[in-house]
């Protein structure tokens, strides 16, 4: 498979997931899983951060973090609400935190997030416009990465 095929399909598996249509998000995960796992882990994560950013902003609005959690817990409460706040702040620049969550735990607090943020109402050209802005950020977060001397790269601790 190569990079527009696995995107792709990486697209109609979150567009699947945002819009609850299971059976969509069934078929497509066994598509994705186990070959394409890495690659959708980091999808799923650039995801996550697109959405974190829209719904927050570049700086972490700690008022909003806090009625976004408290629904959380209203409307999910099968997902741990303080593991979902410790991801967030992961990524406005408490870098320590991604490392306190365990691994198998980050799909479910990543995606309960960006649902709950992009809702089920979205365009196809609003996803689309999403997709390509998680890409972007994922290309951002590797090159920080590779040039941070910090652990994350990605607004590391003390750079805010």
């Amino acid at each position: 498979m190569n990079y527009a095929e696995r995107r792709s399909l990486f697209c109609e598996h979150a567009t699947a997931m945002f819009r609850g249509d299971r059976a969509g998000a069934q078929r497509t995960e066994r598509l994705i899983y186990p070959r394409h796992c890495a690659a959708h882990q980091l999808f799923v994560q650039t995801l996550f951060v697109a959405c974190v950013f829209e719904h927050f902003g570049a700086t972490l609005d700690w008022a909003e973090l806090d009625r976004f959690i408290a629904r959380l817990r209203a409307e999910r409460p099968g997902v741990s609400p303080l593991k979902t706040e410790a991801l967030v702040r992961a990524f406005y620049g408490e870098t320590g935190l991604y490392r306190e969550i365990p691994q198998v735990d980050h799909w479910p607090c990543m995606w309960t997030s960006a649902q709950m943020i992009v809702g089920v109402d979205r365009s196809d050209a609003e996803l689309s416009e999403l997709y390509e802005q998680a890409e972007s950020i994922g290309r951002e977060m590797v090159k920080d990465v590779f040039a941070s001397s910090g652990p994350f790269g990605l607004l590391d601790e003390g750079a805010r």
